[in-house]
Order: structure tokens, then C-alpha cells, then sequence
């Protein structure tokens, strides 16, 4: 029997309580799914945990104030979920 691990989704990733968050999830074995505005610090965020995690981690510049682009993304990571 294999377990899927389970998969949290964090906004605002990058910053200090969202990196923070991160960090420990992924330290406890869970698949990520980074969410925030600067690809460039989510790009590093993302190289850090997969350097010290064996976790899966995808992440996705997007502003959580454009409700359209929320709703993209969110479409996007069911799909690629399946």
C-alpha cells in the first residue's frame, strides 16, 4: 500500500511567516504548493526547500487580489493534481 503525502498550499510564501510555514511543512514531509507575487523570491524559496526537503514543490507568481488570476491558478494546480 503507498501513502501520497499530503499537499499544502501556502500564500504569501515567501515572506517571513509564509516562509517560516513552509519550511516546517515541508520538514514534516508535505508537498508544497508557493504562492506569491516575486518569482524571484519564490524561485529561491523553492531551491532552498528542495536542497534540504524530499518533497514535490511548485510555485506560482500570482497576486491574491486579482481574483481571475487566482482562479487560473487554482485550475492549474487541480490539473496538474490529477
Amino acid at each position: 500500500m503507498s501513502t501520497v503525502a499530503p499537499t499544502a498550499v501556502i500564500l504569501g510564501a515567501y515572506g517571513g511567516m509564509g516562509s517560516a510555514v513552509a519550511e516546517r511543512l515541508a520538514s514534516n514531509g508535505y508537498n508544497l504548493v508557493l504562492l506569491g507575487r516575486n518569482t524571484q523570491r519564490l524561485s529561491a524559496l523553492k531551491s532552498q526547500l528542495l536542497a534540504n526537503y524530499s518533497v514535490q514543490i511548485a510555485d506560482y507568481a500570482v497576486d491574491a487580489c486579482d481574483a481571475n488570476a487566482m482562479a487560473a491558478v487554482a485550475s492549474k494546480v487541480t490539473a496538474e493534481s490529477q
